[in-house]
């Protein structure tokens, strides 16, 4: 029998898609929910949400943080107050 290996973490890149697909429903996200809910939808273990980086921040949310930086730079997501996201027609 045997074991099921959990899925690797992606590079910030493979966060991509994902924030885009949990945002696909056209709410405004709070970067909380946002990131809860990418990481639920790529299916991260306890362990890998448990990873941190050498400053302490979360190695997921450092990931997430940086595809949702690229898609609002890419002007596929939008801010339209400090901590909340949208997507765009665009994106």
């Amino acid at each position: 029998m045997s074991s099921i290996e959990p899925v690797p973490m992606p590079v910030w890149s493979g966060f991509l898609k994902p924030v885009l697909e949990v945002m696909a429903d056209g709410k405004a996200w709070s970067r909380r929910d946002l990131f809860k809910s990418v990481c639920d939808h790529v299916g991260l273990n306890t362990e890998q949400l448990a990873e941190a980086l050498s400053s302490g921040e979360s190695r997921a949310e450092n990931r997430i943080g940086w595809a949702v930086s690229a898609l609002f730079k890419a002007e596929l997501i939008e801010k339209p107050q400090r901590g909340t996201y949208l997507l765009n027609p665009a994106g």
